[in-house]
């Protein structure tokens, strides 16, 4: 019996990157479905093709609250029953604090933190309706503890997942829904290969890791999998980096 059996997650940003990862670590543990939640038609067909049955794509915009309410709609329609989320789209967009703008602002506050609250209410009011003893896990940062040049509008959002998630977990838990979160350090993505492909801010990164390397996708998503898992049934409301060391230098 695996850790996942009989379970249906949805996964937001599911398509690519940590959130890939975690779909196929979903699949590799016996999950029953995962439902992939992205705003990229194109990540979603390829990774529809790859994955096969077991997976549903479902096209979502998670600041809208439409997308969102359909999403959660079709997931139930289908399966029945949500088990677990893993609230992973985000953004990451750089700017220095004096040319930050308002629209790339609102953006990532609307993707990072608009939109966990959305698809994280979503999903709990359907497992409180449903008595289902869930789990919720939120993609932080390390950017909730530690900040860089050019990052105002990402670890601000960032620091505001964290607090979503202790409220979340302090209000869920007496439905015996768990929520916890994790904050990954610079890892090998789409997302952050702006950041490696700068000579400055990779030298930065590499002083600093242990291990002078990025992360992997699938060992971000190995604490993501612990977290929904019931090994980790007396856990709520944590925040578990996983950032090969880059706190301890």
């Amino acid at each position: 019996m695996s850790r996942f059996a009989e379970k249906v997650a949805i996964v937001s940003g599911g398509a690519q990157g940590i959130g890939k990862a975690i779909v196929c670590g979903l699949l590799q543990e016996g999950v029953q479905a995962v439902v992939i939640a992205d705003w990229q038609p194109e990540a979603l067909a390829a990774v529809q093709a790859e994955l096969g049955e077991r997976v549903f794509t479902v096209p979502t915009d998670v600041s809208c609250q439409q997308d969102v309410a359909q999403l959660v709609a079709q997931t139930l329609e289908r399966y029945g029953h949500i088990d677990l989320l893993f609230n992973n789209a985000g953004i990451c967009r750089y700017n220095l604090f004096l040319e930050e703008n308002e629209q790339n602002w609102e953006t990532t506050f609307n993707v990072n933190v608009k939109g966990m609250f959305l698809l994280g209410q979503a999903v709990a009011r359907a497992m409180v309706e449903r008595g289902t003893r869930g789990a919720i896990v939120n993609t932080a940062s390390i950017a909730c503890e530690l900040v860089s040049a050019t990052t105002a509008a990402y670890a601000a959002s960032k620091g505001a997942v964290m607090q979503l998630t202790r409220v979340m977990a302090l209000e869920l838990a007496q439905h015996g829904i768990r929520v916890n979160a994790f904050g990954p350090g610079s890892t090998r993505t789409d997302m952050t290969a702006q950041s490696r492909a700068n000579p400055k801010r990779k030298a930065m990164f590499m002083s600093k890791l242990v291990d002078q390397r990025y992360g992997e996708p699938d060992e971000i998503a190995a604490v993501a999998l612990f977290l929904a898992s019931d090994e980790a049934s007396f856990i709520n409301g944590a925040l578990y980096y996983v950032d090969g060391g880059y706190r301890v230098q």
